[in-house]
């Protein structure tokens, strides 16, 4: 291979290639020449050109990790793990110096930079004077010239095939910030993704930052976004206010903030609201400071006068006792804890319930009897105690929703939500905040699986756009495969409708969390595009290699990233790099909130 504007001029040699059973790939090791200078600039992002056996065609190699070996201490301490610390200790001080001595530290023939590589399923094919990248099937020459791409080929490689109009950056590779890394958008939502990393590691920055990404496309999707914490009101602030489909949606009556129900009785003034709305916000360390917390009570005030805001009212019209009897609280065998009992006092207490509601309308002050008379029911019992206090819980809820009068655009039902998500226009952003993990449980369910969600409704009538994509965030309180209370099963059965069966509809999912191991197999291993970083649980990490189906030695670098460090793997043409993995690190979107605050400022 001769020199040319795209690849180094630094030459190493392919040594060795076998069959990895572990990681169920092929692997193969190449030496390059030390130097200082290399051995730092070598990137985990940077790609590898091998010569084939054709002499057309020469086939890239993506880099595992690499390392240094050094013949001098290899040969004087066999095992440095079994030497005495502090002559290890001096014996290596002592051979650095003399090489630094010797060489002004730039080479050393007794070193040898060792890369561990993969092989990727492109090459690069020479036609006339251009270079072009190919799928490849050629075998590689053991023994032959091994050379590092420039970032011009990079750019071609990690984004063959994906179309600029389709697609938008999630990032830049690391130590390569001039080379973005593309992401098509219709093969990333309907194939599904999932980001996973420890606390601490830019998880929302990243999910932030894809679903920013996505409303760059000129044909915009919908993006759904279950948020238990809640922190995308702030991290997708700029989409909230700049987007007029876009909404916060409260996911029962007890989620709205007790100053946010005020204001939407008309009690008192839109700051007030938007005040306490911000300061129950979770927002990131950059973000969470004065100057910056009043931009966003400004920009909220403007949301709140909007009327960006919404409470899910359910998928019920309640207008009987007895009704609310049936679809609200329900058989008590499908209570958490009272699965499949067969207690006659719970059957009793079902029975004379139905007799006392019967006949009656559902009204506020029927609701206060009501109660009353429950109160009056024997619960000494433990599975009529279980019942009565869930029974009690649901009707005090239900006396709050009837005493809150809200002026008329705030409430939204599942019909209405689905209606919105059926448009042909796309564009809507709605966000979903719950003040406990089961109100966002039973929502997922109500708008995805039932009859009348959008994934029946979408495969009954045939219905294919536009792309919506339901993104979970702290999946593991939706998909775990260590829960199975009725909510647990209800919000699995909505993930599991969309990853399964979405992708003909339109529908896909994205999901994140830091207890990968606690997910449910079967959903994670329908997720096409991972984004990974550092998990140290030995239980997190086995289920990314299960669930991709990729060698743990991909994970070694992840050990080593800083915040907003991610490697990319996708099998489906998310990215032009398929099957091998990518180190990016992501855009920052705290840098993004912060110039859309200055862009306010500046008018």
């Amino acid at each position: 291979m001769e020199s040319n504007e795209n690849w180094e001029n630094e030459e190493g040699t392919l040594v060795n290639e076998w069959y990895d059973e572990r990681a169920n790939d092929w692997r193969c090791r190449i030496h390059f020449d030390y130097d200082d200078r290399l051995m730092q600039d070598l990137s985990m992002s940077d790609l590898l050109l091998a010569e084939s056996h054709s002499e057309e065609e020469n086939v890239v190699l993506s880099i595992i990790r690499k390392e240094q070996w050094d013949k001098n201490t290899h040969s004087l301490v066999k095992n440095i793990d079994d030497a005495d610390p502090t002559q290890a200790e001096k014996l290596l001080t002592k051979t650095r110096a003399v090489f630094k001595t010797l060489t002004g530290q730039k080479t050393d023939d007794d070193k040898r930079i060792v890369v561990y590589a993969k092989k990727t399923t492109l090459g690069i094919k020479k036609n006339g004077d251009e270079y072009k990248v190919t799928p490849s099937y050629q075998m590689m020459i053991m023994g032959g010239t091994v050379r590092i791409l420039k970032p011009k080929m990079l750019d071609k490689i990690f984004n063959a095939n994906i179309s600029k109009e389709k697609s938008f950056e999630a990032g830049e590779l690391l130590g390569r910030k001039r080379v973005a890394l593309r992401l098509d958008a219709t093969m990333l939502v309907e194939q599904h993704s999932g980001v996973f990393g420890y606390t601490g590691t830019g998880k929302s920055n990243m999910v932030s930052c894809l679903i920013d990404g996505l409303y760059k496309l000129n044909k915009k999707p919908n993006v759904v976004v279950f948020d238990l914490v809640p922190e995308y009101s702030g991290l997708l602030v700029d989409l909230i206010n700049e987007n007029k489909n876009s909404m916060i949606c409260f996911a029962n009556q007890n989620s709205i903030p007790k100053k946010m129900k005020l204001f939407m009785e008309g009690s008192i003034d839109v700051a007030q609201a938007a005040d306490e709305f911000v300061r129950h916000m979770l927002l990131p360390r950059d973000l969470n400071k004065k100057p910056v917390r009043e931009f966003y009570q400004r920009i909220y005030e403007q949301v709140l006068s909007n009327k960006k805001v919404r409470f899910y009212s359910g998928k019920w019209k309640i207008k009987t006792l007895e009704q609310f009897n049936e679809f609200i609280l329900g058989k008590f065998i499908n209570i958490p804890r009272l699965e499949g009992s067969v207690a006659a006092e719970c059957i009793n207490l079902q029975r004379d319930r139905g007799s006392w509601a019967k006949g009656k309308n559902f009204t506020l002050e029927n609701l206060i009897l009501y109660k009353k008379w429950y109160k009056t029911q024997p619960h000494n019992r433990p599975h009529t105690w279980i019942m009565w206090e869930h029974d009690i819980g649901l009707i005090d809820e239900y006396i709050d929703r009837l005493e809150f009068n809200p002026e008329s655009g705030y409430e939204i039902n599942r019909d209405q939500l689905v209606d919105l998500l059926m448009d042909e226009n796309g564009n809507n952003l709605i966000i979903f905040q719950g003040d406990d993990e089961r109100s966002l449980q039973r929502l997922s369910k109500e708008i995805i699986s039932e009859r009348r969600g959008i994934y029946r409704r979408r495969a009954n009538s045939g219905v294919m756009e536009p792309l919506t994509l339901f993104v979970f965030d702290e999946a593991h309180k939706f998909i775990s495969s260590k829960r199975s209370g009725k909510l647990d099963l209800d919000s699995r059965e909505a993930v599991e409708d969309i990853v399964m069966r979405g992708r003909k509809y339109g529908l896909g999912a994205l999901i994140s969390t830091q207890r990968m191991g606690q997910l449910d197999s079967n959903i994670i291993s329908q997720l096409h595009t991972y984004f990974v970083s550092k998990l140290p649980r030995r239980d997190d990490q086995d289920k990314v290699v299960d669930g991709f189906g990729m060698g743990r030695d991909l994970l070694i670098e992840t050990f080593k990233f800083h915040p907003g460090d991610w490697l990319v793997l996708s099998n489906n043409g998310t990215t032009g790099l398929s099957n091998s993995p990518i180190h990016i690190h992501s855009y920052d979107a705290n840098r993004r909130i912060e110039q859309y605050f200055s862009s306010i400022v500046n008018g």
